[in-house]
């Protein structure tokens, strides 16, 4: 009935659909778009808006760091795990020069609430205050130096050109 032949590409066919299963319902539920439902792209058409929003939300930062890095985490997401050792590792790395501030979601202004589409989620401020970024922590499901999008801040040359790129996908917990 079944040769060894046929029985290996039978169980070939059957590894890969297992295979190809796993892939599609890892993707689907874990990784996502940050803005998932659009709430915020919707309700900010010019996003100039929505970062002069998240601007006045955040505290005056310290003088003594060149950038102070907000995380906003919220309480029982899968994907804070992914981002731990990463914070650490950049806090350790940057800590001279960056300031990092970490906050529950829950613990945060209503009005600061409404503008988190997703955590964890980051926010980085120059020393004069001005908002150089808003948004996820990494792309992708590893948070690590390659998928971070936070770390471009952190060098002394690094990025301080505005960024909010709320249509990274990664894992994140939509609010």
């Amino acid at each position: 009935m079944f040769d060894r032949h046929n029985l290996a590409i039978a169980l070939a066919v059957v590894w890969l659909a297992l295979i190809g299963f796993g892939f599609w319902w890892f993707q689907f539920r874990w990784i996502q778009d940050f803005d998932r439902d659009g709430r915020i792209l919707q309700s900010y058409p010019s996003l100039d808006v929505y970062a002069s929003e998240v601007s006045d939300q955040l505290s005056p930062v310290s003088a003594d760091a060149a950038v102070t890095v907000w995380v906003v985490r919220s309480e029982g997401c899968r994907c804070n795990r992914f981002s731990l050792d990463h914070l650490n590792d950049l806090a350790q790395r940057y800590g001279d020069t960056a300031q990092f501030v970490y906050r529950q979601l829950a613990d945060l202004p209503p009005a600061f609430q409404s503008l988190v589409p997703a955590t964890p989620f980051a926010a980085i401020q120059n020393a004069n205050g001005e908002l150089l970024y808003a948004g996820p922590i990494n792309t992708g499901l590893e948070c690590t130096s390659g998928s971070s999008l936070l770390e471009g801040y952190l060098k002394p040359d690094g990025n301080r050109s505005l960024q909010l790129p709320l249509l990274a996908r990664g894992c994140y917990c939509s609010l």
